[in-house]
């Protein structure tokens, strides 16, 4: 298994960005709050299929995302604006971005990168709130 880490903000509050890739070929890109006090997504591929949740802040729930588009993007360095016609879930792909912003308003989402990078970008709409398993 190979395995990344980077650091990052989402909504002004820091998450560490992992990225792994499995022997059997799953790859998972997805946040951690530092401080359990923000919600985080995470992005699976398995089987060329990609998905996205969100998991809440203590982790102790989640919701899956119905994607009318899912894929990865280019971004330029610096401030891109995609607009919030629908939910929206972003995560830069590679350690290249440490350092980077997310941060989301009523009309918009926008992402900071310190470098030209790959990002994972779902549009679509949240389901509802789930009880993990585990808990």
């Amino acid at each position: 298994m190979s395995k990344q880490s980077f650091d990052g903000d989402i909504g002004r509050k820091p998450v560490k960005t992992v990225v792994k890739i499995k022997e059997d070929g799953e790859k998972m890109w997805f946040s951690k709050p530092k401080e359990k006090n923000v919600n985080t997504v995470d992005f699976r591929e398995n089987r060329q299929i990609l998905s996205v949740h969100e998991d809440s802040a203590d982790n102790k729930m989640y919701r899956e995302m119905y994607p009318v588009m899912i894929g990865s993007m280019y971004f330029p360095q610096g401030k891109v604006h995609v607009p919030n016609q629908h939910d929206v879930a972003l995560l830069p792909m590679t350690s290249d971005s440490n350092g980077y912003t997310v941060e989301t308003s009523g009309s918009e989402t926008l992402i900071t990168l310190p470098k030209d990078g790959w990002v994972l970008v779902a549009l679509g709409s949240w389901g509802a709130w789930k009880y993990k398993q585990n808990f």
